[in-house]
């Protein structure tokens, strides 16, 4: 019985940092994604803007 625990721990403590990582990397790649997706929008958007004020 003592033996599982420490596993048990351990388990719980790597999915932990698991869920962690996961959802850090997911934050990382959306705002990486939309900085992408701005920087490619925006210019196309403004210049449409300028367009249509002439």
């Amino acid at each position: 019985m003592n033996e599982e625990l420490p596993k048990l721990k351990v388990k719980d403590l790597f999915k932990g940092w698991k869920v962690k990582y996961t959802s850090l990397k997911f934050n990382l790649g959306y705002h990486s994604f939309r900085r992408i997706f701005r920087s490619v929008v925006d210019p196309v958007v403004n210049v449409n803007k300028e367009v249509e004020g002439h």
